[in-house]
């Protein structure tokens, strides 16, 4: 569970979720993370040894990954993918 933003008393929130704390998978993950989902990859921009994967999923994500991995999964544009992640990590703002 996310905490809830200090003296916030309600309306619309947006969670917040660093790409370098996201996991992708071609199978359904098994791990610890309870947040997963299921989406395309919609596009990978290279940035240096690094590439950001964005996936059109519920919520939409974006995933930092090494460039070795997205070779290793053969991530591309199309590709159904899992996405993971950890609730500790969203930070929680008012809208």
């Amino acid at each position: 569970m996310a905490p809830w933003p200090e003296g916030f008393a309600g309306g619309e929130v947006i969670g917040l979720l660093r790409p370098a704390d996201v996991t992708l998978s071609l199978d359904l993950p098994d791990g610890s993370a309870r947040n997963v989902v299921q989406g395309r990859v919609t596009s990978i921009s290279v940035e240096g040894d690094r590439a950001r994967v964005r996936i059109a999923s519920g919520p939409p994500l974006v995933a930092e990954v090494t460039l070795a991995s997205v070779e290793r999964l053969g991530l591309r544009d199309g590709v159904v993918t899992w996405a993971s992640f950890k609730a500790v990590e969203v930070e929680i703002l008012p809208a």
